[in-house]
């Protein structure tokens, strides 16, 4: 809270520091989010403000609260895009104008997440002067000084305008030999591009455009204090190549000095493109971006692969870039690209928020860009009618993304699971803590996944303890042959028995594992769900004493735990 409130202050303290030379003030403006009169496409409050410009400016917008994290939405020609606040309540973003364009301003919150009023505001733009548009084909000469605008992190920048078409592919290097050149580019359909060694310590980017409009081109350093003077080169590069839907094309990097090659990749909304990259040659790397800002990238498709794959699912009708790449720049060599026609919404059962699921039944359905999101994670949410006491068990698979299960109680109390169900998916079992309806979401473990699922339900009557072992792991306790402290019990089981034991405990990690009465393995688990405790289902194939054995995670930890064996 310390650091939030310091924060804020500098925030404020800018806000009140007075024009620089060469800077207009377009908006100065003090407002509370209560006197929103209208609202975002999510629902939330926004004040709107409109500023224009007589000649080409770069036009910087801050907004601060002390009340609430605010949201600052820049809308240029129609095309929106989102800053989110830092922790510090304040958020910023910059556009370059040309004379008589206008930059609508809005303000927004997600105050659902707000503590509620007050819900105050100060807002700022300021319009400065801006360099001629980069041309293709120019050599761009500058130096970074004390006096350039700073990024957050200290470091120096100078910003420059490069108008795009849609489907122009740029090479940008930046070239310096009195600092480590850093290149920061915003694109105009507002992703944010970064390179720092393209070449030596030289920066470089390749870039097709999405998206018409004015890309915003940084020449900074690596290092905060780092000054001296550059060379900006832009340069002008073939069309990237038209990729169909349900097509594949063989290519190879290297030959022409290019370590990356850009195809342009039509779709319709609601398709969904599984993109295959390929080769015997080098590793790939496969980037995609798409309208508003839109970026995924792949490296392994899979573990111990140096092949790539990304699914798109296509929110609407347009274009969207796919890069083939190598992980290094030293690499190259023959590759093929595929993109294959995964699916399309239509062909999976309507998907509508609070979808009931009932006992012993199957949903198959599909995340797309089209569904809502948290911080980037796609989810679906359904619901379900549980009786207190009884035993909910929920999985939810899918092949083409990691699975992440969270499910919200009458009361709010959370469950979470990542990958109990094996094999990367999310399963879910608990006694009902209360009766009534229960939200189940859908969603993916990191942001940006995308694909099928199928998730199920199931609810039985609660297992009955049969067994319940107590004990503690001291130092003194015997360790294992990874040095791991350890502890044991015994279990008598009959074949063709079932039981879940589960090692529990507040104080340290427990890994729980089990052998048979031959001393072989069987089962073991570190965390199951999103906690410590660790647990396992055995099917008992045979007669005889099993030994369970519980160790720490850390080998310098210890405490108390508990077993619990129940049928």
């Amino acid at each position: 809270m310390k650091y939030r409130v310091t924060a804020i202050a500098v925030a404020l303290a800018i806000l009140a520091v007075g024009v620089a030379a060469g800077q207009e003030t377009l908006l100065r403006e003090d407002g509370t989010l209560s006197e929103a009169e209208t609202m975002t496409e999510q629902g939330q409050p926004v004040i709107w403000h409109s500023v224009s410009v007589d000649e080409r400016s770069r036009v910087q917008v801050t907004v601060v609260s002390v009340d609430f994290d605010p949201i600052l939405l820049l809308e240029q020609d129609g095309r929106r895009r989102r800053e989110h606040a830092s922790a510090a309540g304040a958020a910023t973003g910059a556009v370059f104008l040309e004379a008589g364009e206008q930059l609508r301003v809005g303000v927004s919150a997600d105050l659902a997440a707000e503590a509620g009023p007050p819900q105050g505001f100060s807002l700022r733009a300021v319009a400065g002067p801006a360099p001629e548009l980069l041309q293709p084909g120019e050599t761009r000469g500058g130096d970074l000084t004390d006096e350039d605008e700073r990024l957050d992190d200290g470091r120096a920048i100078d910003w420059y305008p490069l108008r795009l078409e849609r489907g122009q592919r740029v090479r940008l290097e930046l070239q310096s030999v009195e600092f480590d050149a850093f290149l920061r580019m915003r694109t105009p359909a507002g992703g944010v591009l970064e390179n720092d060694d393209f070449e030596a310590t030289d920066a470089g980017l390749v870039y097709t455009s999405v998206e018409p409009g004015i890309a915003q081109v940084g020449a900074t350093a690596f290092g905060a204090s780092e000054r001296g003077a550059y060379q900006l080169v832009v340069e002008s590069l073939e069309p990237p190549r038209e990729l169909e839907v349900g097509s594949t094309v063989n290519g190879r990097l290297g030959s022409d000095g290019n370590h990356t090659d850009d195809y342009m990749l039509s779709g319709k909304a609601g398709q969904m493109v599984l993109l295959q990259l390929e080769s015997n040659d080098f590793d790939t790397v496969l980037r995609l971006r798409g309208d508003h800002g839109f970026h995924a990238e792949n490296d392994d498709a899979e573990p111990g692969t140096t092949d790539s794959e990304l699914f798109y699912s296509f929110l609407e009708d347009g274009v969207v870039t796919v890069q083939a790449a190598s992980f290094s720049a030293e690499e190259g060599g023959s590759y093929r690209l595929s993109a294959l026609r995964f699916a399309s919404e239509e062909e999976y059962p309507t998907y509508r928020e609070g979808r009931r699921l009932e006992v012993g039944q199957e949903f198959e359905g599909m995340l797309t860009a089209a569904a809502p999101d948290a911080e980037g994670r796609y989810y679906h949410e359904f619901t379900l009618t549980a009786e207190e006491g009884r035993l909910v068990s929920v999985s939810l698979t899918s092949d083409l993304f990691d699975p992440y299960l969270e499910i919200y109680s009458p009361s709010g109390r959370e469950f979470a699971d990542d990958d109990s169900g094996g094999e990367g998916d999310a399963y879910l079992e608990f006694e009902a803590p209360e009766s009534g309806v229960y939200r189940v979401r859908v969603t993916t473990y990191g942001p940006g996944g995308l694909g099928t699922y199928a998730v199920s339900y199931e609810e039985s009557e609660p297992r009955t303890l049969v067994a319940e072992f107590e004990g503690e792991l001291v130092p003194e306790s015997p360790i294992d042959e990874t040095g791991r402290p350890v502890s044991e019990h015994r279990y008598s089981a009959r074949a063709g028995e079932t039981a879940v034991i589960e090692a529990r405990s507040t104080e340290f990690d427990p890994i729980l594992t089990v052998f048979d009465p031959q001393g072989r393995l069987v089962a073991e688990n570190d965390d199951f769900g999103t906690g410590w405790n660790s647990r396992v289902e055995i099917d008992f194939e045979q007669t005889g004493v099993y030994t369970i054995v519980v160790a720490a995670y850390w080998d310098d930890q210890s405490g108390s735990y508990r077993v619990v064996v129940q049928e």
